[in-house]
């Protein structure tokens, strides 16, 4: 018994190019997936880092306590819900811890989970995501200085330029 391979091959590069258009498809849906969760990581990076900034340059005011206002300027700038993450009171919402370190530091750290649209077919629904960030007040010396020699005063000695 004898098998005949049908030679005719119509439609063979149709399903080819099904196949490869369904593979393309997938890597742009991960493209598009990985390049949001870049986003959300980026904002919150940003956030944290403003958020240490602004602690560090308030660590020597007595009326304020530079853990909040770095927690303050973290949620002030990334909000829950900010890029479609989970909104406040749901697991996984943004949250924003302060500390204060060794010599004048302050760490904050930034968690938050970013949900997912196509990875969701994979059973992935959530990617967490977290951000740290440490500024640190160096001490300053401000001088002022008067010029007693009188070479800054103009010609008629009073001062007036």
């Amino acid at each position: 018994m004898s098998i005949k391979i049908k030679r005719d091959q119509r439609g063979a590069i149709l399903i080819t190019f099904a196949l490869i258009l369904l593979i393309l498809l997938g890597f742009t849906g991960l493209a598009y997936e990985a390049g949001y969760w870049y986003l959300v990581r980026s904002e919150l990076s940003k956030s944290v880092d403003a958020a240490a900034l602004a602690a560090a340059a308030n660590i020597s005011n007595p009326y304020v306590d530079p853990v909040v206002i770095a927690e303050e300027f973290g949620a002030g700038n990334f909000e829950p819900g900010y890029l479609g993450t989970p909104a406040a009171g749901e697991a996984g919402s943004v949250r924003f811890e302060a500390a204060m370190g060794e010599s004048s530091t302050v760490r904050v750290t930034g968690q938050v989970t970013a949900l997912t649209t196509l990875a969701g077919l994979f059973g992935v629904d959530r990617v967490s995501t977290s951000s740290t960030g440490v500024a640190q007040k160096k001490e300053v010396e401000i001088m002022m200085v008067r010029a007693r020699s009188g070479s800054m005063m103009d010609t008629d000695g009073a001062g007036h330029t």
